[in-house]
């Protein structure tokens, strides 16, 4: 797998590589991701924001780390139903969540926004240190301006099958 930053890792459950974790992703009040300050410039998960649009066959974010839009205040995003109420399905359904994320421009200057990509914290077995990986991505249908002292608020609806 390919990290936020375009770096390839490979993660581990007992005995096995796994190549799609869901259960060891995490968006919301995850832990330890202070652990990376030294490595990401943003170290929340939820929604980046990015200087350029993303663009086709590139699938995945790391290529754009350099366009990352890091003087951004990247609050905690919240997800709704939580994690522990999202309903069960039956085989073959659907699942459904909502992530909200609150994003606050602090500097003086104007701020343009091509791009998002949702990232998750992801974490190895027997390592409580995560890693950032995105897994989905949009570019916005014109850039968007964000103000000194603007905010802006992403929210965003998922369906996973069950």
């Amino acid at each position: 797998m390919t990290d936020a930053k375009n770096v390839g890792r490979y993660f581990w459950s007992p005995g096995t590589l796994f190549a799609s974790p869901v259960a060891s992703l995490c968006v919301v009040n995850c832990p330890n991701t202070n652990l990376l300050s030294g490595t990401y410039a943003v170290t929340v998960p939820g929604f980046w924001l990015y200087s350029t649009p993303f663009t086709s066959p590139v699938n995945w974010a790391g290529d754009y780390y350099s366009h990352l839009i890091s003087p951004l205040i990247y609050q905690t995003p919240t997800i709704s139903p939580s994690a522990g109420n999202v309903p069960s399905t039956p085989f073959g359904g659907t699942a459904s969540f909502t992530i909200n994320q609150y994003i606050i421009n602090p500097t003086s200057s104007t701020i343009t926004v091509y791009s998002t990509a949702l990232v998750t914290a992801i974490y190895n077995a027997g390592n409580s240190s995560p890693d950032l990986f995105d897994i989905a991505y949009f570019n916005f249908p014109s850039a968007i301006t964000l103000s000194p002292a603007v905010g802006m608020i992403i929210t965003a609806t998922f369906s996973i099958p069950t």
